[in-house]
């Protein structure tokens, strides 16, 4: 909710329908998505951009079905907006023709498709270590949307080395998310609902210092403003009250 608060896809019901209430959420949030407005994304120019990068049009017709589908949970970040910087950083990469080609062809391939998400392998003979970046990042983006999120933390530790590049910056960022992930993983209680005090406060701290890392390498990153918001979960599943306390009380946040 945080993420997508930021990019200002979030709608208070009020604007819609009363916030859903019952007695396990007496003060619900109640906030529901939107999509993003024509002026802050034109999906005609992302199939025309994709049409350009030479995508076949049976691949974009699909993906934009499933990218219309409902989403919820974490995989509401696969969306439109992710897929035009995905391409964006693409076109700044310097690459060739035909590595757009398959890099834009793998994401496409992706978009929409969690939690059943499964990376294809790029080709061998497209070797460049840029191609190889962006081939990583995609497997391992497709591994945290389908729950591997080992397999997931894996892949972007590897890349968040990488300290100049679109890659390096949301590998690091996606390092915090999964840890965050596998932080909540089985807490539940007997009844299936959420139990805080099950919590992994080990994973807890790894995120933490994910999204921590990320703010002193990139204080003005494209997820700053994200890792932030992110901070204050963090605290909050870590029942630090002083901290939650200090974290809303700061205009910082």
């Amino acid at each position: 909710m945080l993420l997508l608060q930021d990019q200002g896809r979030l709608i208070k019901p009020a604007e819609h329908q009363p916030a859903f209430d019952d007695e396990f959420a007496p003060i619900s949030l109640g906030y529901y998505t939107r999509d993003a407005t024509p002026q802050e994304l034109d999906k005609s120019e992302i199939q025309a951009q994709l049409q350009h990068l030479k995508v076949p049009a049976e691949i974009i017709g699909q993906a934009f079905t499933r990218l219309n589908n409902w989403q919820e949970g974490r995989f509401v970040s696969d969306s439109w907006l992710s897929l035009q910087q995905f391409l964006m950083q693409l076109e700044s990469a310097g690459l060739t023709e035909e590595e757009l080609h398959i890099l834009a062809q793998a994401r496409l391939k992706l978009a929409g498709s969690c939690p059943d998400s499964k990376f294809e392998p790029i080709e061998a003979g497209l070797i460049s270590t840029t191609v190889q970046e962006f081939a990583l990042y995609l497997k391992a983006a497709a591994a945290f949307y389908a729950g591997n999120f080992n397999e997931a933390v894996e892949g972007f530790k590897s890349l968040s080395q990488i300290k100049t590049a679109w890659v390096g910056q949301i590998a690091l960022c996606m390092m915090g998310r999964v840890y965050l992930n596998l932080a909540q993983q089985g807490a539940t209680d007997s009844w299936g609902l959420f139990a805080k005090d099950a919590i992994n406060t080990a994973q807890l701290t790894n995120a933490s210092l994910a999204f921590n890392a990320y703010l002193t390498l990139y204080p003005q990153g494209i997820y700053a403003a994200s890792a932030k918001g992110l901070a204050r979960k963090i605290t909050w599943l870590g029942q630090n009250q002083a901290d939650l306390i200090a974290v809303y009380g700061s205009t910082h946040y």
